[in-house]
């Protein structure tokens, strides 16, 4: 950003409830509208770091996972992907290699002896370019990356963009692109994890309410791979068709640790959260295929976050929008494989409102307008 238009920053910051501002020494973008909302990116993964929304009572929270200390975004070992964008084939890859065109590629095994979210070094670690763009839609941010052939074992230059947009009707706006040179597989994904009630120690989302628009889940082995198949949830703790809280049947599921950690097949109406403590509701709405449900499993309080919060089990959950796991091992699923010439493209959105006063939860009734722009 040029200091002409960090000088504007400087001078009107206090003057304007809406502005859009970037710091020269510091990787961290700020979108605000005139509501309050605040979403703070930082270069590094294309991490949303801050993602500020206000309550039933109109008290803003920080709502999403992440760390007053950037650096610790640089290392998947203590931060487990807050906020990053997952690439480049986000979830899992069975045993770590796929064969593609004829040719076998090994990708480093980072979860068991399989690769998870592009691997040791996948995107969500390295630095994007980030700039301000216009959009009739909002302030927006654009992050770009360009990963290089045999990136963590991966075939092909790709040239992979996210575009971030804030609305005035409360929404952020996510656009994912990308091309490349040569065949590749890819899979971009959007991994902040949300509590509706504000992340922190001993705050769990077991009372959170949530509806998935999702009828089947593609059930995974131990290691949670995929077995190929499709499951209907009708009758199993997966189903949330009709609204129930995260908390209600989580400790049926016959997983270690136990909780939520499953790709739901889609329509584009993915999702609705919504806290009876808080009166937050989120909206997921998306054109990927599938989306992990994960009610944080694996933490355990060891994870210091902002503001010197534990996070613990059950803290937050993640609702990552994608294409199946392990696509590229199992013919039964959608391949999707980018080669020259063509395009990655797709949208998902966060819609925030509140409950209404004393109501309760109630199946969703959400515009869908945003998606198809």
């Amino acid at each position: 950003m040029t200091m002409k238009v960090l000088a504007i920053f400087c001078l009107t910051a206090a003057l304007s409830p809406a502005f859009f501002s970037q710091a020269a020494a510091v990787d961290t973008t700020v979108l605000r509208n005139e509501h309050g909302v605040e979403l703070h990116v930082i270069q590094t993964g294309a991490i949303v770091q801050k993602l500020i929304v206000p309550d039933a009572e109109g008290r803003m929270g920080d709502i999403v996972a992440g760390f007053n200390d950037l650096a610790h975004y640089d290392n998947n070992t203590y931060s487990p992907y807050f906020g990053a964008v997952i690439g480049r084939v986000a979830n899992r890859i069975g045993d770590a290699t796929f064969v593609l065109d004829g040719k076998r590629y090994h990708i480093p095994a980072n979860d068991h002896q399989n690769a998870l979210h592009g691997g040791k070094s996948g995107w969500s670690v390295k630095t994007w370019n980030m700039t301000e763009v216009d959009s009739d839609e909002g302030q927006a941010v654009l992050l770009t990356y360009i990963s290089p052939n045999g990136d963590e074992g991966f075939p092909g230059e790709v040239h992979a963009t996210v575009k971030y947009t804030l609305t005035e009707s409360n929404e952020v706006l996510i656009d994912f692109e990308a091309t490349s040179d040569a065949p590749t597989p890819i899979n971009m994904a959007q991994h902040s994890y949300f509590n509706l009630d504000v992340p922190g120690t001993n705050k769990t989302i077991l009372d959170h309410d949530v509806f998935i628009n999702g009828s089947y889940v593609t059930p995974v082995n131990e290691l949670l791979i995929p077995t190929g198949g499709f499951e209907a949830v009708d009758g199993t703790p997966y189903s949330f068709e009709v609204v129930d809280s995260i908390g209600s049947r989580l400790f049926e599921i016959d997983s270690d640790p136990v909780g939520y950690d499953v790709n739901y097949v889609l329509p584009e109406l993915a999702a609705t959260v919504s806290s009876p403590a808080s009166g937050r509701v989120m909206d997921l709405l998306t054109q990927a295929p599938g989306m992990q449900f994960y009610t944080g499993n694996q933490l355990n309080g060891s994870v210091i976050g902002k503001n010197y919060q534990a996070y613990p089990q059950y803290g937050m959950f993640v609702m990552e929008t994608q294409d199946f796991p392990n696509f590229v091992n199992e013919p039964s699923f959608p391949a999707c494989v980018l080669r020259p010439g063509g395009v990655y493209k797709y949208r998902t959105v966060w819609q925030f409102s509140t409950l209404a006063a004393a109501s309760p939860p109630a199946q969703p009734a959400v515009s869908v307008s945003s998606i198809g722009n």
